[in-house]
């Protein structure tokens, strides 16, 4: 059993504190030392606060596999909590002793159901994706390349200081996507995409390190609200599903993963991270559809899907149905006169 410790200073402003799924309020003036009794593996430190004057605050956090030395110092001139790692064991040992009647132990609850969320998340990939010692997260984080692609069109400097997550990057109407003389196939079935692109080369050859983005991509956007995160989701879960050539061991995991994912999300969230027409296209129209019954029922609680197809073709009828200019996506940043976008898949912001 691990702990996080927080610096003991009386909270000046109230706090919400969150250690993976579970969550909980602090208020000003009360003295909290961190959480206890943290079970081995992987896990994320979320905080928000209303110490601005408009009552607004980010989400933010950390995550964090080894939590021997941990604790969270707040910094005055951010007005953010940072996390640092104490090297002298015995004095940190001390500070667990001096502050424990102060800390919130870690709800049992939450740790199966977390296990599972996380289950194909290696920690070395998240070190990868977030390129940090202390590997941060927060709620107006972009990808690298949603950020690059913002910064060309408006004609500024990438800032390198700036942090991104480096998410792999999935353009379906790229030169790496569709092949000279394949266009129609590969358009139409994402195989040679997913298993010679972007598995041999980006997921050093482990197909199951897709499931591990695609989990990360996941609790970022539901632990931190975070936009660019669900549209990676989006990415990776239709990328999977219109790609033919998959063993079956790999989408009943898929299957699993997605099920439980959807039973997880709070039902206020749905309407902010899930595209409905991706969904839609993925569960009735794609190579795997008929393959994710867990994932069908675990959508089909949230939604009427039977009723959400029939609108789906409805409008589907009302376009012209030609194919795609299948380089549309890949080539938008050289028109100056198109609006700006920032991902390969894109869904309205409520």
């Amino acid at each position: 059993m691990g702990a996080i410790l927080f610096n003991s200073d009386v909270l000046k402003f109230d706090v919400t504190v969150g250690i993976d799924q579970f969550s909980f309020q602090v208020k000003a003036g009360s003295p909290f030392c961190g959480i206890k009794n943290l079970p081995d593996g992987l896990h994320v430190i979320h905080i928000s606060s209303s110490s601005n004057d408009d009552g607004d605050g980010i989400r933010y956090g950390y995550w964090f596999q080894d939590s021997r030395g941990l604790y969270m110092r707040y910094d005055e001139e951010s007005g953010m909590y940072q996390m640092s790692r104490e090297p002298d064991d015995a004095k940190y040992e001390r500070m667990l002793q001096l502050g424990s009647h102060l800390m919130v132990s870690f709800p049992k609850l939450d740790e199966a159901n977390w296990l599972e969320l996380t289950r194909f998340i290696s920690y070395e990939q998240i070190e990868t994706i977030l390129d940090a010692r202390y590997p941060y997260v927060d709620s107006s984080m972009t990808a690298m390349e949603e950020s690059r692609v913002l910064n060309k069109r408006l004609r500024i400097p990438n800032d390198s200081t700036c942090k991104h997550f480096k998410y792999t990057e999935i353009h379906f109407k790229s030169p790496d996507a569709i092949r000279p003389n394949h266009e129609m196939q590969d358009y139409m079935d994402k195989s040679h995409y997913l298993n010679h692109v972007i598995v041999a080369r980006d997921m050093r050859g482990h197909i199951n390190r897709l499931l591990g983005e695609l989990q990360f991509a996941f609790c970022n956007a539901m632990l931190f609200g975070n936009y660019g995160s669900s549209l990676q989701w989006h990415n990776i879960i239709e990328l999977i599903s219109f790609s033919s050539k998959l063993s079956l061991t790999f989408v009943e995991r898929f299957d699993k993963v997605l099920a439980l994912q959807l039973q997880t999300l709070p039902p206020e969230y749905t309407e902010a991270l899930m595209n409905t027409e991706m969904w839609e296209r993925c569960l009735t129209k794609s190579y795997q559809s008929n393959k994710l019954e867990l994932t069908k029922k675990a959508y089909e609680s949230k939604f009427d899907l039977e009723e959400e197809n029939e609108e789906f073709e409805s409008v589907a009828r009302l376009e012209t149905g030609t194919l795609p200019n299948i380089d549309s996506d890949y080539g938008d940043d050289i028109d100056e006169n198109k609006p700006s976008v920032a991902s390969g898949v894109y869904y309205v912001r409520p």
